[in-house]
């Protein structure tokens, strides 16, 4: 494959969840691509909370080690604080979980930055009752503050069921939160019945990005059947300044019937589309 390495990209370690993290690692290497994102979550998750809470430092290090032998290099760390986005979200209206979420981000920065990332991404936190919103705020706040004395940059990732599921709520919690970036994905919008023209304009509060096909109606499908202009968001981000990554997240998990793609074919044919143009 010849590439012309105009776009810095990366592959997400969830596209892979039946493998071990240290194949994951060497599978993304034999993709061709530089870079990828690792994933921290309860469950049996490549980089799972358990580990990272007893020894984030040390975890880190033979992670970073695998990805160096690999000619790899992290280019952000997504982190649950729980099974998923549902479960335990930082805005919690529980105080005592959200005072343990406190503690695990702790720890997660300390991998994060351990391990070699530029950042954290995790989610807004969940759409519920009247104060969800303020509370993120709240969390968000305190974690940006806690970040950046480590040199790290958070990112969240609006997304559907979440505070920030629209590009207004993306836009007006960033406002609110100094210092706060986003994770931008076109397919939670998408999905959503927003068009894509809606959503250039996140490129310029963005530090990350993740990469699939969609529609309406669905989060993820194959590279043929999706309406994201793939050339047209790759201008606009970089019209817009943005200097991150794009990370390819094509994932196999039940989760919104995104178990129906063959996951490592569409990871290459959106990989051939970015790089050579097809």
């Amino acid at each position: 494959m010849t590439t012309r390495h105009t776009v810095p990209l990366s592959c997400t370690s969830f596209s892979f969840p039946l493998l071990p993290l240290a194949d994951v690692v060497r599978l993304v290497a034999m993709l061709q691509l530089p870079a990828i994102d690792l994933c921290i979550a309860d469950g049996e998750r490549e980089v799972r909370t358990r580990d990272v809470l007893a020894d984030p430092a040390g975890l880190a290090a033979v992670h970073r080690a695998w990805c160096d032998q690999a000619g790899l290099y992290v280019a952000d760390v997504f982190a649950h604080l729980g099974t998923g986005p549902a479960d335990r979200p930082i805005n919690t209206a529980d105080p005592q979980l959200r005072r343990d979420n406190r503690e695990r981000l702790a720890q997660y920065l300390v991998y994060a930055r351990s391990v070699g990332s530029p950042g954290l991404t995790l989610s807004p936190g969940q759409a519920g009752d009247a104060g969800a919103f303020e509370r993120s705020v709240r969390e968000l706040t305190h974690l940006v503050v806690r970040a950046g004395d480590l040199g790290l940059r958070i990112g969240v990732e609006p997304h559907l069921g979440s505070v920030a599921s629209t590009v207004d709520q993306a836009a007006e919690l960033c406002d609110a939160v100094p210092g706060l970036a986003l994770t931008l994905d076109y397919s939670h919008f998408i999905a959503a019945g927003i068009p894509q023209e809606s959503v250039h304009r996140l490129f310029t509060l963005a530090r990350h990005a993740h990469v699939r096909q969609s529609a309406p109606g669905h989060l993820q499908c194959p590279v043929s059947d999706g309406v994201l202009d793939v050339r047209e968001m790759l201008d606009r981000a970089a019209r817009a300044g943005y200097s991150g990554s794009f990370a390819l997240e094509y994932v196999h998990s039940p989760m919104w019937s995104m178990n129906r793609v063959d996951v490592l074919s569409e990871t290459v044919r959106l990989r051939d589309l970015i790089l050579l143009g097809r």
